[in-house]
């Protein structure tokens, strides 16, 4: 249900939007069913999708996200 609703968002969306890419994070994302399910689903209906791989997918890489802003706006300053 959580994989066809799901896609049933990004359809929405991609009506709205024309929106045809979808990344998938989050700490929802530690879900070992949905990171197999959703991709294929996605894929289906003619999305590509996207997902961590190298980073997980929850807080770690929010505070990842935040260290490289934080880098750059040094490095802008400096």
């Amino acid at each position: 249900a959580v994989v066809e609703m799901t896609v049933n968002v990004a359809e929405y969306f991609r009506q709205l939007h024309g929106i045809d890419t979808v990344a998938l994070s989050g700490g929802v994302f530690m879900n070992r069913f949905l990171i197999e399910k959703l991709p294929a689903a996605l894929s289906e209906r003619g999305f590509k999708s996207f997902w961590n791989r190298q980073l997980p997918p929850n807080d770690g890489c929010i505070a990842y996200g935040q260290a490289a802003v934080a880098a750059a706006q040094i490095t802008m300053k400096g």
